[in-house]
């Protein structure tokens, strides 16, 4: 038979605890710069801040300002030098509604293709699109703008364009110079000089407006 258990020795003295580390660094909390991008401190992180309910792709490359138009604050895209040939703006940078579209900011582009624009825009500055000759879409998301602004696209490559309903006005030279075969003009109530100028439009039927 197995022999009885021996007493169990006493437990042994505690260990001294070792010297406390230095205190960590304390962190910064992130912002979003006047660009639209996450800021840390005074780094630019280069990524562009929450957009919100968008369920797009957005692009890298879009640098934006803060501003007002008419009386709405918001963001205005003021460049891109991203190398993205479909290139989506985002509806919101944060919280903040993106709400234009500065002049010259997408000028003479020769790679972008096609143009998802943010469902907020209610102003585009001229020249906005002009010379982007390889852009042949432009998605304008139903968005309340007014109206297309002078030489906004002039010499791209646009073959049909789908106006929201709010745009009431073409602008000089909007489309001066782009192969449209299908726009819809209904709501339209001034047309500017060469707005439509060597489109391939078979007719244009006029409103009463």
């Amino acid at each position: 038979e197995p022999g009885e258990k021996g007493d169990q020795g006493e437990p042994g003295a505690e260990g001294e605890r070792g010297e406390q580390g230095a205190p960590g660094q304390n962190g910064e909390t992130p912002y979003i710069g006047a660009n639209g991008n996450w800021w840390i401190g005074d780094r630019d992180t280069g990524v562009l801040a929450d957009v919100g309910d968008d369920d797009r792709i957005v692009s890298d490359g879009l640098s934006f300002v803060i501003g007002t138009v008419n009386g709405k604050a918001g963001m205005i895209v003021s460049d891109y030098d991203g190398s993205d040939k479909d290139v989506v703006i985002p509806h919101y940078v944060g919280m903040v509604p993106v709400i234009g579209i500065d002049s010259d900011a997408f000028e003479g582009n020769t790679s972008i293709t096609s143009v998802s624009l943010s469902k907020n825009l209610v102003w585009m500055e001229e020249e906005a699109f002009y010379g982007c000759s390889k852009l042949t879409s432009v998605d304008f998301n139903d968005c309340p703008l007014t109206e297309i602004p002078v030489e906004a696209f002039e010499n791209t490559k646009l073959t049909s364009v789908r106006l929201p309903a709010t745009v009431v006005k073409l602008g000089d030279s909007a489309f001066d110079g782009v192969p449209i075969t299908g726009i819809n003009y209904e709501n339209i109530t001034y047309f500017g000089n060469y707005c439509l100028d060597e489109c391939v439009l078979d007719h244009v039927y006029l409103t009463k407006d």
